[in-house]
């Protein structure tokens, strides 16, 4: 609310600046170790594709077949190396199945259905990644969609980087970002502030126009004087569960 001042209300109001308590989370979260770099995992060289129209997906085609092991997932890179223009991509699709031991059938790896089929035009070339690959037993081939019903020879090759789960290999952190003045606190309300209302200093340091950066134990705050913030966590293990504190100075030129 405003005030103004009794004995002389000809002066200008002033405003009862209220700051209230901030709460967010970021996120800094293990990823598994990096066991194994563009590990060969088969190649197969096509005389002929077998076309998309009327092909048996439990029979599948000729192609490669590849394992990963409990307490793994893969990242796979597939490459066919046969010279396809950019408008003739469409036709060429890559099928990749996993094979369910339950039902003994191969499966899509994705959503329900009998096989991810992987056209290169999405990927804009003849290579294709298919990253976190759960462990289990897989098999991929080329196959042709086109009018022609023939596709240009060539060879199909994999390579996979593999990640061991029990292990740790590093960290990646999501940062979180708000705005301290107009964000709902840790009671739910905003801070009471006018529209001239600035972010002044944090932790006694003083905050200018282009933002300022500010060391915390855990990350780093970059905060701006119209309240919005980003803070990212250090990319290691010591701020897992911890919490970082900053103290924020609010300014205003009517307020009190």
């Amino acid at each position: 609310d405003m005030t103004w001042n009794p004995a002389d209300p000809s002066q200008p109001a002033t405003v009862d600046i209220v700051a209230t308590d901030d709460l967010n989370v970021a996120e800094i979260n293990p990823q598994a170790l990096l066991v194994g770099d563009d590990i060969p995992s088969g190649s197969h060289t096509y005389l002929l594709l077998a076309s998309l129209a009327g092909l048996d997906l439990q029979l599948g085609s000729a192609g490669i077949g590849f394992n990963i092991d409990e307490g793994h997932t893969g990242d796979m890179t597939f490459n066919y190396s046969a010279l396809i223009s950019a408008d003739a991509l469409a036709d060429y699709v890559l099928v990749l199945q996993k094979f369910d031991e339950a039902t003994g059938q191969w499966t899509a790896i994705s959503g329900p259905g009998q096989a991810d089929l992987l056209s290169l035009s999405l990927f804009g070339g003849t290579t294709i990644t298919v990253d976190g690959l759960e462990a289990g037993q897989y098999r991929a081939f080329m196959a042709f969609d086109g009018l022609l019903g023939v596709g240009l020879v060539g060879t199909l090759s994999a390579t996979m980087d593999l990640y061991d789960l029990s292990q740790v290999g590093g960290y990646e952190v999501v940062a979180a970002s708000g705005n301290v003045i107009t964000d709902a606190g840790i009671d739910g309300s905003a801070d009471t502030a006018t529209v001239f209302t600035t972010v002044s200093s944090v932790n006694g340091e003083a905050v200018v126009a282009g933002g300022t950066t500010i060391e915390g134990t855990y990350g780093t705050l970059v905060i701006h004087p119209n309240g919005s913030y980003t803070y990212t966590p250090y990319s290691d293990v010591t701020g897992l569960g911890q919490v970082d504190q900053f103290t924020y100075t609010l300014s205003d030129p009517i307020g009190g």
